[in-house]
């Protein structure tokens, strides 16, 4: 019955997102043309690519599917539950840390840095975050 509940609100949850977000990609295609046009420049960084938008929606079906699975680790199996787990810490994971890196590039770039030094710097970080995990987990284990 929790298990079922669980399905129903996920998919009404998954359904909400999906119109979320066709309704804001057809508010920013339907904008009123402003008095003046925009610099060429202005109109190219405002479009949003149609393959952002479906590795979203890929990305929250896979992250929604994983966490039904492991939730349901017992009736479909604890491998499938624990693999739907490890899905979803890859899926979060990966999701950090592009999230992370891009964030610093995007702001080291523009403050004038050059791209090789602000990619530098978005890795070195990320590798201090590594080893303040890895050394938490030793520290916390032991």
């Amino acid at each position: 019955m929790i298990l079922s509940n669980t399905v129903a609100l996920t998919a009404s949850m998954g359904v909400l997102l999906v119109a979320v977000v066709v309704v804001f990609t057809r508010l920013r295609t339907s904008k009123s043309s402003p008095a003046t046009p925009p610099p060429q420049s202005a109109t190219a960084e405002e479009e949003i690519p149609s393959s952002w938008i479906l590795g979203f929606l890929l990305l929250v079906a896979v992250a929604g599917g994983g966490t039904l699975a492991f939730l349901a680790g017992d009736s479909i199996g604890q491998f499938a539950g624990q693999t739907a787990g490890i899905l979803i810490a890859v899926v979060l994971g990966g999701i950090f840390c592009g999230y992370l890196i891009s964030g610093i590039y995007v702001s080291l770039r523009s403050h004038g840095r050059k791209s090789a030094e602000a990619t530098g710097v978005a890795l070195w970080l990320l590798g201090c975050i590594a080893i303040a995990v890895i050394a938490g987990q030793l520290v916390l284990v032991g």
